[in-house]
């Protein structure tokens, strides 16, 4: 294995490594927001508070795996934005 290749394989992992790192400071962060905003309601509303957003969470995953993921990975479009 020539070194470009093997710079090639480590880039690719690296990008692996902090895409997950990103991902996990959302999860973190939207626990965060769940917590501030629970705190900022009645005790009777916190489940509610709590429900809505994680389902804030799950929408917002799904969109992001039908939209987001091809427009931030996918193919160049005029070298601007993924397709």
């Amino acid at each position: 294995m020539d070194l470009t290749a093997l710079i090639s394989v480590v880039d690719k992992e690296i990008f692996s490594v902090w895409l997950l790192i990103g991902v996990a400071f959302i999860f973190w962060m939207q626990a965060g927001f769940a917590m501030v905003e629970t705190g900022f309601t009645r005790a009777k509303n916190a489940g509610n508070i709590l429900m809505k957003n994680l389902m804030d969470f799950c929408i917002g995953t799904v969109v992001f795996i039908i939209i987001g993921f091809s427009l931030f990975l996918g193919e160049d479009l005029v070298g601007f934005i993924g397709k």
